[in-house]
């Protein structure tokens, strides 16, 4: 590749998501069948990420029930919920690690809003704020008024087995 192109090696082999991304797409398109190489190349990349996944859950999981075995039965009954709540967590601290969303990481980041060289003014930065937090402040009123509303305690509604 590196004399097709007439680079030198150094300037081609990089590693991580440039490797993956770059220089082995580049590479199937030299190959014969390349299009074949390339789905191949990429649901290897798949699998090896879930099988990644799957021993990640599996240490937390086990790790959990060695240390509070009779707590967490106690309350979540079988190991399929126990696994069900290490992926939820797992999900949920994840979400920032994959989007610029979030409203804690906007704030600690902010910079004042410009078009080119011109900065907007305070009131026009507070007025967006403003939309934007009219939008996510639903959700915390949301749960928290469920969470009151509910007949019974916390534990009686989301238990699997009729409380005695």
């Amino acid at each position: 590749m590196s004399h097709m192109i007439n680079i030198p090696i150094d300037d081609i082999a990089v590693d991580g998501p440039g490797l993956v991304f770059v220089v082995y797409p580049e590479a199937f398109v030299t190959m014969p069948v390349s299009p074949l190489w390339a789905v191949l190349f990429f649901i290897m990349l798949l699998f090896l990420g879930l099988d990644s996944e799957f021993a990640m859950v599996e240490v937390m999981v086990t790790s959990l029930l060695d240390a509070n075995q009779g707590w967490l039965l106690k309350y979540l009954k079988r190991k399929e919920f126990v696994v069900l709540g290490v992926c939820v967590v797992a999900f949920m601290l994840g979400i920032p690690n994959v989007t610029q969303i979030i409203m804690v990481f906007v704030i600690i980041d902010f910079e004042p809003v410009r078009y080119g060289t011109y900065q907007y003014p305070e009131w026009g930065q507070g007025l967006g704020w403003v939309i934007a937090f009219a939008s996510l402040i639903w959700i915390p009123v949301g749960v928290i008024h469920t969470l009151l509303t509910l007949k019974g305690s916390f534990h009686e509604v989301h238990s699997p087995y009729p409380v005695e």
